[in-house]
C-alpha cells in the first residue's frame, strides 16, 4: 500500500533540538560531575561551603533541565506517532471503504429464528473485533450507566419522601410529641440517602475521569480503525434488520471519517473518539435489546400456542385467557403481529371460530323451524 509506506519511511524532527544536542549537555554535565568529585576537598570554610552549594543547585538545575526537555521530547514524539497512527487509520478505513462499495450477498431475515441468528452473529462478530483498550472504554460506560441508574432511582426516593413531609397535615402538640421519635428516624433515613446519593456522584465523577483516560489510551494504542470497523458492522446488521438502504450504511461510514478528519485539524480528536465509542455501546446494547425482545417473542408464541389448541378443544377458560393475552401483545410486544403474522392470524380465527360456529347453529334452527 502507497499510503502505508509513505507513512512508515516518513521521518520527523520534533522539540526545539535534536538527538545530538542532548547528548551535548548530558556529556557536560557529567564531566562537570566528574572534575567536581576528582578534585581534593579543601577544608570547609563559610566561603567554600556556600560557593559547593551555588555549585551543587547549579548542577542540579542543569540536570532537571535536561530531564524536562527530554520529557518534552518524549511528550512530542508520542503526539507525532498518534497523528501518524490516526492518519494511516484513516487511509486505511476510506480504502476499505471504498472496496466494499459491491453489494453483498442478502441475508433472509424473513423469520424470528433467522433474525435472532443474525443479531447473536453481528454480536460475535463485533466482540471479536473489540480490541482491549476499547473493551475497557465499553466496560466503563457499562458501569456509567449501572451508577447513573442508581442516581436516578435514589433521588426519586429522596424527592417522594421529601413530597410526603411537604403534604403532611398539621399535628397537635400532643401528635408532634408522640411522633417525634418516628420523625427522628425519618430524617436520619433522609440523611443517609443523601450520603447514599452523594456517593454515587462522586463514583460517576470517578468513571468518567477513568472514561476519558482510557480514549487516551485508546488512541495511544492506534485502535481507532477497529473501533470504526466495529461501527460500520452494526450500520450494515441495522441497514439489513431494519430494512435500510446500503447507501445509508456506506453514508454514516463517510460522515465519521470526515468527522475524525476534521477533529485532527482542530485537535479535538479525544472527543470525536469518545463520541464514538459512546455509539458503539449504543448500538451494542441495542443489539441486546433486539435479541432480548425476540427471546421473549418466542416464550410468547410457544405459550399462546398452548392456550391455541386448549381453545380448538372448546375449553372456555383458555379462550378467555387466549383473548387477554391477545390484548397484551400491542403493547407489551408492539413487533410481535410483524414476526409471526400467519400465526397470529390464525389466532384471530381460532377466538372468531367459536362465534361462527354458534351463528352457524342459529341458521341452521331458524332453517328447521320454516
Amino acid at each position: 500500500m502507497d499510503t502505508e509506506n509513505q507513512l512508515d519511511n516518513q521521518e520527523f524532527e520534533f522539540g526545539e533540538f535534536g538527538f545530538n544536542e542532548l547528548d551535548s549537555l548530558q556529556e557536560q554535565v557529567a564531566l562537570k560531575n566528574s572534575a567536581q568529585n576528582d578534585e581534593k576537598e579543601p577544608e570547609l570554610t563559610k566561603e567554600t561551603e556556600s560557593t559547593q552549594q551555588v555549585e551543587n543547585k547549579e548542577a542540579s538545575e542543569d540536570e532537571y533541565d535536561i530531564d524536562d526537555k527530554y520529557q518534552k521530547y518524549l511528550d512530542s514524539l508520542q503526539m507525532e506517532q498518534e497523528k501518524i497512527e490516526l492518519e494511516y487509520s484513516l487511509a486505511k478505513m476510506k480504502q476499505d471503504l471504498s472496496q466494499s462499495q459491491e453489494e453483498k450477498q442478502e441475508v433472509d431475515l424473513t423469520y424470528p429464528a433467522q433474525k435472532r441468528e443474525f443479531l447473536n452473529e453481528t454480536l460475535e462478530v463485533v466482540d471479536k473485533g473489540i480490541t482491549p483498550s476499547i473493551k475497557e472504554s465499553l466496560e466503563i460506560l457499562e458501569k456509567l450507566d449501572e451508577v447513573e441508574a442508581q442516581i436516578a432511582k435514589k433521588e426519586k426516593e429522596i424527592n417522594a419522601e421529601q413530597e410526603k413531609d411537604s403534604s403532611s397535615p398539621s399535628k397537635t402538640i400532643l401528635d408532634s410529641e408522640i411522633d417525634e421519635a418516628l420523625q427522628k428516624q425519618q430524617q436520619e433515613q433522609q440523611e443517609l440517602h443523601q450520603k447514599e446519593l452523594e456517593s454515587l456522584q462522586k463514583e460517576k465523577e470517578t468513571l468518567e475521569k477513568n472514561f476519558q483516560a482510557s480514549i487516551e489510551n485508546l488512541i495511544k494504542q492506534g485502535d481507532v480503525k477497529d473501533l470504526l470497523k466495529n461501527l460500520q458492522t452494526f450500520d450494515e446488521a441495522f441497514a439489513k434488520f431494519l430494512k435500510k438502504t446500503k447507501e445509508e450504511c456506506d453514508l454514516l461510514a463517510k460522515q465519521r471519517i470526515e468527522k475524525l478528519e476534521l477533529a485532527m485539524q482542530n485537535e479535538s480528536v479525544k472527543e470525536a473518539v469518545s463520541g464514538f465509542v459512546k455509539e458503539l455501546h449504543a448500538n451494542r446494547e441495542e443489539v441486546k435489546e433486539q435479541s432480548k425482545e425476540l427471546e421473549l417473542q418466542k416464550e410468547c408464541y410457544q405459550n399462546l400456542e398452548k392456550l391455541q389448541k386448549e381453545c380448538l378443544k372448546g375449553n372456555g377458560k383458555a379462550k378467555t385467557e387466549l383473548e387477554n393475552e391477545i390484548k397484551a401483545l400491542e403493547e407489551r410486544h408492539p413487533t410481535f403481529k410483524d414476526n409471526y403474522s400467519k400465526f397470529y392470524k390464525e389466532l384471530e380465527s381460532t377466538l372468531k371460530e367459536p362465534q361462527k360456529q354458534k351463528e352457524k347453529q342459529q341458521e341452521n334452527t331458524r332453517e328447521r323451524s320454516a
